[in-house]
């Protein structure tokens, strides 16, 4: 699958997110699944996807990213190669409070209803890195 391929399915794996995370554990339909099938080769493109996505969603929608990031840095860090420690050094962790700032902008009050996801979302992958 070529970048601009792999992209376009990305972003449509993000949009529907709502109706497939934590839902199916259908292989051909798991989108944490999906990210490691091509995570090798288009893990900065992903990245890129992720954010772009979600600041064009409403911001309580964006809370699912944000879980699927975290699954994301759960199931690397579960997983211990030298592509998952970059993947997840240079990338995802130092990202993290990027993105759950996404999920709580700023002058955005109904987004508070994020905030106890969010602050769980942290602990987690706080507790991960073993801080």
């Amino acid at each position: 699958m070529d970048s601009f391929e792999a992209r376009l399915q990305f972003i449509s794996v993000i949009k529907n997110l709502q109706k497939t995370l934590g839902v199916s554990k259908r292989l051909d339909n798991d989108p944490v699944q999906f990210y490691l099938n091509h995570y090798e080769q288009h893990y900065e493109d992903f990245h890129q996807c992720l954010f772009d996505t979600a600041a064009k969603m409403d911001s309580l929608d964006r809370l699912n990213v944000v879980i699927y990031y975290s699954k994301i840095v759960q199931v690397l860090h579960g997983e211990q190669t030298e592509l998952n420690a970059r993947v997840l050094n240079q990338l995802l962790l130092p990202s993290i409070d990027s993105m759950l700032l996404l999920a709580l902008p700023s002058q955005d009050w109904k987004a508070l209803t994020n905030l106890d996801a969010c602050i769980d979302i942290f602990q987690k992958c706080n507790s991960l890195m073993g801080g």
